[in-house]
């Protein structure tokens, strides 16, 4: 967008020199090479609003299902994938006006991939009990509930705490169910991350939507 490009180009700003960006757009042929178009937002070293997770009784939902850019927060981390791949693993997606997040790797052999979708930043601060859930669907399970899963680690940790997910989906239809609560309690008052890992060897498909805070530990429908 015109405003992005005013933002972040270096002759109006040189003090951006050096500095990181992610940019979001649509990924297209751009003369012949890989390359971003219709770029809608910007983040530059760290700059993104952190997300604050809701009062006692309020919710804050990510992800969500009716939102065209709910990804445009969030960062895919691809740490390796088949070349024979022609698609990024994580992806925002819409099918009939829904809109969800898209976990994929499918190649005839299997092969190692292994990718995050990681969350913004969350200030937990001010909750002493917290908890997340969200809606997920995959028709096609071999080994995704193995090898597939949901993660939360502190600002700046390089480690992440793998979490238990309660619920999954039934296999054979592309029906969203809730994953249940997930405590995140021994995080209230932290700053953290959390983030989905599509695990090395998993070829099938994880869809996602809907992911939210609510301060308890009970599910959110």
């Amino acid at each position: 967008s015109t405003e992005t490009r005013t933002a972040v180009n270096l002759k109006d700003n040189p003090g951006n020199l050096g500095k990181k960006v992610q940019l979001y757009g649509d990924v297209m042929k751009y003369n012949t090479l890989p390359g971003i178009k219709n770029t809608s937002d910007y983040k530059m070293d760290g700059s993104g609003t952190p997300v604050t997770p809701p009062a006692t009784g309020q919710t804050v939902t990510l992800l969500g299902g009716s939102d065209a850019n709910g990804a445009a927060d969030w960062t895919f981390d691809t740490k390796t994938k088949p070349a024979s791949l022609q698609y990024d693993i994580w992806a925002w997606r819409e099918y009939n006006s829904a809109y969800y997040l898209n976990g994929s790797a499918f190649t005839t052999p299997a092969e190692n991939s292994e990718a995050w979708a990681i969350s913004p930043v969350i200030n937990t601060a001010g909750n002493t009990t917290l908890s997340v859930a969200f809606e997920h669907a995959a028709k096609f399970q071999t080994t995704l509930q193995q090898l597939c899963g949901f993660a939360v680690k502190e600002e700046g940790a390089s480690a992440w705490t793998m979490l238990t997910i309660p619920t999954w989906p039934e296999a054979g239809a592309w029906t969203f169910v809730s994953c249940g609560a997930i405590d995140l309690s021994a995080y209230a008052g932290k700053t953290v991350e959390i983030g989905f890992c599509y695990g090395k060897g998993c070829t099938d498909t994880w869809e996602i939507r809907n992911l939210t805070f609510v301060n308890a530990t009970t599910a959110t429908e």
